[in-house]
């Protein structure tokens, strides 16, 4: 076997048909590097004429006159060939240090397992610990799987092969993804190729979304030069909305809504109507606890509620038990002067339970007909709350056990 320095034909040849190729190791990305100002060299192994293995080297100076040497995604080699892996990387040692140079910086195209789309071993998949070790006891320090070319960070690389036909090879995602795509369409949104003329369509793209998450993004030459040199080996795809299509698509989905809106009230009318809806206020006193979400109109339906009680001659009090809202006891009080109801209320922040209290006692001494008790608004997911509302009516139930008692929500 011989160590050989490899012309760009030669290196160009030879990654086109190897089993590991990749963008990263053709003569384009080296032309495209060498216009940038790096120094590329291609050398490979040849025995008896045929070439065995390749791979393109980035050389760069470091410090002290030395040199850095690196070679994307790797050798276009066998990685099992342990022979030929050592005879290369041997010859590659020297050829570097010859050049002043002092360290090599390989991310191998390597597979090490594949695994499904869900994450699971795909079945009779084996780890590839082979070409790992090889690279090891050969000198080579593993620092992880990559993430973003040279950065070592471990990480699960997704390959899908582009080798059949779309409807085939749908079937290879989830039934929600295939779901969501064909969503996607019915909307109106497609995927074109992009011409040179079009990367400054993309440039503003990348511009504006580096300018929302604050992050690097390059200009428009650096686009127009690797298009320049890597025009074959490369596809601009876009994203773009049908706006007609859309306002179609929205103008049905409107439709379609306001229809089940309507199927919903109709039935929620129906059940209503099949029900006894009246309160049951059976006892003097009784007692009606209105619970609810914020913004809802729990005060506003204390005050019509209590308006109506009073022009049937009972006799009404409000317990004002929401005592974190101020406004929610000023909005009372404006309901109580306009109905005749009575209220009792408390400073702000107190315990709303003692507030309930303290209003039946009140209920009693005045022989009330009805407490009407107002709550803050709370969400059912939240402990504290649900747990100050069960305070509240504990203390219902044992202050006014034999009373009617009404929840609202």
């Amino acid at each position: 076997m011989e160590f050989v320095t490899l012309t760009k034909e030669e290196f160009r040849e030879f990654s086109m048909k190897h089993p590991m190729a990749n963008f990263m190791q053709t003569t384009d990305l080296g032309d495209l590097k060498s216009n940038n100002g790096i120094k590329i060299d291609y050398v490979g192994v040849k025995e008896k004429g045929k070439l065995l293995c390749a791979t393109l080297l980035e050389e760069e100076p470091s410090i002290l006159g030395k040199k850095v040497f690196y070679a994307p995604r790797g050798f276009l080699i066998d990685y099992h060939n342990k022979e030929l892996l050592k005879f290369f990387t041997d010859n590659l040692k020297t050829y570097i240090k010859k050049r002043k140079g002092f360290k090599l910086t390989i991310d191998p195209n390597l597979v090490y397992q594949v695994r499904g789309a869900d994450g699971s071993i795909m079945p009779k998949s084996q780890k590839d610990d082979e070409s790992f070790k090889n690279l090891c006891d050969l000198g080579f320090e593993h620092f992880g799987f990559n993430l973003y070319l040279e950065a070592r960070q471990v990480r699960f690389a997704y390959r899908m092969m582009l080798d059949e036909p779309y409807d085939v090879k749908k079937q290879e995602f989830s039934k929600s993804t295939r779901k969501n795509l064909e969503s996607t369409y019915k909307k109106g949104l497609s995927v074109r190729k992009g011409v040179e003329k079009d990367l400054a369509i993309m440039e503003d793209l990348f511009k504006d979304t580096a300018t929302r998450k604050d992050i690097f993004y390059r200009k428009l030459d650096y686009y127009k030069e690797m298009y320049k040199y890597m025009k074959d080996l490369m596809t601009i795809y876009f994203a773009y909305l049908d706006p007609k299509k859309y306002l179609e698509c929205a103008k049905e989905n409107l439709k379609e809504e306001e229809e089940l809106k309507q199927a919903l009230r109709e039935e929620m009318c129906q059940i209503l109507d099949e029900v006894d809806n009246s309160l049951k206020l059976e006892t003097k006193p009784s007692v009606i606890l209105v619970v609810g979400v914020n913004g809802v109109g729990k005060t506003t339906s204390i005050g019509k509620i209590a308006n109506k009680l009073v022009k049937q001659g009972k006799k009404v009090v409000i317990a004002a038990a929401d005592t974190f809202r101020a406004a929610a006891v000023e909005q009372l009080e404006i309901w109580c002067t306009r109905s005749g109801a009575e209220i009792v209320k408390k400073e702000e922040g107190i315990d709303p339970a003692s507030v309930v209290y303290d209003e039946i006692k009140k209920v009693r001494e005045e022989n009330a007909d009805v407490l009407i008790v107002d709550t803050a608004g709370r969400l059912n997911n939240k402990k504290y709350l649900m747990d100050e509302l069960k305070k509240i009516k504990r203390v219902i139930n044992k202050e006014m056990e034999e009373a009617s008692q009404e929840v609202l929500l």
